[in-house]
């Protein structure tokens, strides 16, 4: 009806009473196009209600689908929402628009969920961190969280803890080495501050501190200079470790150049041919003309030890020559005694000769009477003959000088042995007689022939000297 034009209008409304009525056709103009405004106003207000209805409708059933979610998108889910008897109401683009502002509200909604619980997580993590705030708090009171504690020692002492367990859950905001970081950062702070305090009261006092101190030595003799603020006994003990530390270098230094000192001395010493067990230590000191006389008694020291170990190698050495020397004797001893003692072997040996030899000639008596006596004869023969060769040997020698007579009568005194020793020898070899030594069948042949000559070989012998018949 709004789209109505006046000149159809006429046609419509000019039989019509109350459209004579009014006289002027401009104003019946005018009165139809108002009343088409108006009406096109109401038209429009109508729809506009209608679609306002229509979009209220669309969009509870938007809400009333659980699939849609703030992350779905139009072209994946229209096919499913256009088989709604509500969607034909509207046109697409209004669908779609209505669709973009249900997913807009749904992704605020979500967000103000989202920024909620980041609200009470992070309410939640904050507890969880001053939790463990205050159980390193009660470590660092009681010693076991210092300025030099780690890390990883400290984590596997407070791994099972509650505190620990909580922290570490958190997914916002400092970790749990984060905060011991700051804790630990904390106390080294306040351990180069309580280090400086330290270090001033020992330098007050004049403290010389040596490895023989310890921590109740230190803390009785600063108590009053670190009593206000008090230094915790953690820093303290801290510091004097560090001290003592210093001082073992010190002294292990000085120890090292007090033993390179003592060897080159001593080498000094071992090298002079100067020096020996009996020096005095004056006689050591032309070698001390580059040395600190806070040394020399330390020198001295090493002198004095030096000079009593000369003293006892010599008497080592002293004692070694003695019994190199009774060992000598007591070896001569014994090759002595076993020199006897095989002697004595030895004339047992003879001896039980003998008595075999005896055994044998006890069978044959006779003949053993007949050697006997020939062996006397021939005995006296040789003494007899050995007395007259001495006494021409003496008679010849008496014409000799004086000056050779000592030694001329030494060597015919020789000489006579060895032609008695000799003469003896050619009589027993001429004679044929043997010695208690020689066989007995060389003995029995004799006499055999001794006695079928009845005695003649005595005889003839006796007559070729010319002296004995």
């Amino acid at each position: 009806m709004s789209c109505l034009f006046f000149s159809k209008a006429i046609y419509i409304f000019e039989n019509d009473e109350r459209y004579k009525a009014v006289e002027r056709p401009k104003d019946r103009e005018d009165l139809f196009q108002d009343y088409i405004q108006e009406l096109d106003k109401k038209e429009r207000a109508k729809a506009l209600e209608a679609n306002k209805q229509n979009r209220i409708d669309y969009l509870e059933f938007l809400k009333s689908c659980d699939f849609i979610k703030a992350s779905s998108q139009w072209r994946k889910v229209q096919d499913r929402l256009e088989a709604d008897e509500r969607c034909l109401c509207l046109e697409k683009i209004d669908r779609l628009e209505i669709f973009q502002e249900y997913i807009r509200d749904l992704e605020r909604e979500e967000e103000e969920q989202r920024k909620l619980r980041m609200e009470e997580l992070r309410k939640t993590e904050r507890k969880n961190r001053d939790e463990f705030r205050k159980l390193m708090e009660e470590h660092v009171s009681k010693g076991a969280l210092t300025a030099r504690t780690h890390w990883r020692d400290y984590c596997v002492k407070v791994k099972d803890s509650l505190a620990y367990l909580a922290v570490s859950s958190n997914t916002l905001g400092s970790t749990a080495k984060d905060l011991f970081e700051d804790v630990v950062e904390e106390l080294e702070k306040q351990f180069v501050d309580d280090k400086a305090r330290i270090k001033h009261a020992i330098k007050v006092h004049e403290i010389a501190l040596t490895t023989s101190w310890t921590f109740e030595n230190l803390k009785a003799a600063i108590s009053e200079d670190i009593s206000s603020p008090p230094i915790s006994d953690t820093n303290l003990k801290f510091v004097f470790e560090e001290l003592l530390e210093r001082a073992r270098e010190k002294e292990e230094k000085e120890a090292k150049r007090l033993k390179r000192l003592a060897d080159d001395f001593y080498e000094l010493l071992s090298v002079s041919k100067e020096i020996t067990a009996s020096s005095r230590w004056e006689d050591c000191k032309p070698f001390l003309e580059d040395r600190k006389m806070s040394e020399e008694g330390f020198l001295r020291d090493i002198f004095d030890k030096f000079v009593a170990g000369l003293k006892e190698k010599a008497k080592e050495k002293e004692r070694k020559r003695r019994e190199e020397k009774a060992r000598k004797e007591k070896g001569n001893e014994r090759k002595g005694r076993e020199k006897e003692k095989h002697r004595r072997d030895k004339d047992r040996e003879d001896e039980s000769r003998c008595r075999k030899k005896r055994g044998r000639k006890e069978t044959t008596d006779s003949d053993d009477k007949t050697e006997s006596y020939s062996y006397e004869n021939n005995r006296r023969y040789e003494s007899e003959r050995g007395r007259k060769h001495r006494e021409r040997q003496h008679s010849r020698s008496i014409d000799e000088g004086e000056s050779e007579k000592g030694g001329q009568s030494r060597g015919t005194h020789q000489n006579n042995n060895r032609d008695h020793k000799k003469s003896k020898q050619e009589s027993v070899e001429h004679h044929g007689w043997a010695s208690e030594t020689k066989p007995d069948g060389h003995h029995k042949k004799y006499m055999r022939d001794y006695r079928r000559s009845g005695g003649s070989h005595h005889r003839n012998v006796d007559g070729e000297d010319g002296e004995v018949r």
